[in-house]
């Protein structure tokens, strides 16, 4: 699947096959990979490093670049030029950067969970590092923030980081927010933001509910973790790529993440149980969709996959936005209401892709509500609840 602007494909199309590869997804590979060695073919891979970093995909592209050339050593590609070295050297060096920050989150969880345990706290971790342990090279996939739910403990959580001396934000409408040792942690009191959606309510009762469910204790440094079911993360981990893709933009990671999830668990998924919440939902066509790029795109197995229906031509759209995204920002704009605007009317196509049953005037309303909504109000309410 090419997508439609021009000269820039080809890195595309280099950088998905150097994921594919250090994916193990690589089913044909290219004896010759790349620009031809010329002037210009620094730049060409510069870029491509660099969009590797943007996609979040720097360490995985890295491997696909030393199976390429271990496998064709003689192949006439521009990174085999001398003067590439550089280039080379750095994109290693990011590549360890990656490993040296997962190895540092790694050993953060641990401490944290054995903290919170201590005081009979169970800790959650969402996304993230529970998402990891299926890639091929599990500190290959670069971490962020760490996402954490105490099942409804979440008023004791704060307690013992704020009896630590931490700083707890409330700025946010479904969880607060503290840092210790440069690590950014998400404390969840509600699994999805309940207001910015028509029904998020009741599917993030369902989320709750579902997390309790089936859950895997994990050994993690010198603690243990929760990991939550695989029907919890087949129904969160859709909506929060949707949210992501509806709102701005997502990424190769963001794909990957579905990719290797639904190779190592969909057979844990109870479908008929999923699948009418997906419709439910209105993320029917994006369901369908990125379950396509997962396989035409990244050569992620058919089998892995319940049925769905096929749609090329909206997968070839959202390939297209997640290379070249909307961002119509004029230099030095602040990003303020205009520019919040233009991009909203921008996405509408994606609202709808992702929200199929709502209403776009009443979106935009229940939207424009959320974020007015004093998130630390909401934050006082559900401490008095």
């Amino acid at each position: 699947m090419r997508i439609s602007h021009g000269s820039q494909d080809d890195g595309v199309q280099v950088l998905l096959t150097l994921v594919r590869m250090g994916m193990g997804t690589e089913k044909n590979a290219p004896e010759v990979l790349g620009p031809r060695a010329g002037e210009d073919c620094g730049d060409v891979w510069r870029k491509i490093s660099d969009m590797a970093y943007e996609q979040g995909v720097t360490a995985i592209a890295f491997d696909g670049l030393q199976k390429w050339m271990d496998d064709f050593p003689d192949g006439f590609c521009a990174l085999n030029d001398a003067r590439m070295s550089e280039l080379k050297f750095r994109w290693l060096s990011n590549m360890m950067y990656v490993e040296d920050v997962y190895a540092g989150q790694q050993k953060f969880i641990g401490r944290l969970s054995s903290l919170f345990r201590e005081s009979g706290l169970d800790m959650m971790v969402m996304k993230g590092y529970g998402l990891s342990l299926d890639y091929p090279v599990p500190a290959h996939r670069p971490p962020g923030d760490v996402d954490v739910y105490h099942f409804g403990k979440w008023k004791e959580a704060d307690g013992i980081i704020a009896g630590r001396g931490v700083r707890l934000n409330y700025g946010h409408h479904h969880h607060s927010v503290y840092h210790i040792g440069g690590q950014m942690v998400e404390n969840h009191y509600d699994i999805i933001n309940r207001y910015a959606h028509k029904g998020n309510d009741v599917l993030d009762n369902l989320l709750k509910k579902m997390a309790s469910e089936s859950v895997r204790r994990v050994p993690v440094g010198d603690g243990i973790i929760c990991l939550p079911s695989a029907d919890f993360n087949a129904l969160f981990l859709l909506k929060h790529a949707g949210a992501h893709f509806a709102a701005e933009s997502i990424n190769l990671k963001h794909i990957l993440d579905w990719g290797t999830f639904m190779v190592g668990h969909s057979g844990e998924v109870d479908w008929p149980r999923i699948l009418p919440e997906i419709r439910r939902t209105g993320c029917r066509k994006f369901f369908c969709a990125l379950n396509g790029l997962c396989i035409d795109v990244l050569g992620f197995p058919q089998d892995a996959f319940p049925e769905f229906e096929r749609m090329e031509s909206l997968q070839k759209k959202m390939l297209e936005d997640v290379f070249f995204p909307w961002g119509d920002r004029k230099d030095g704009e602040v990003e303020g209401f205009c520019f919040r605007m233009r991009r909203w009317t921008a996405n509408r196509w994606k609202h709808r892709v992702v929200y199929e049953w709502e209403n776009p005037a009443m979106m935009f309303l229940r939207q424009g509500w959320s974020h007015l909504l004093n998130p630390s109000e909401v934050a006082k309410r559900k401490m008095s609840e």
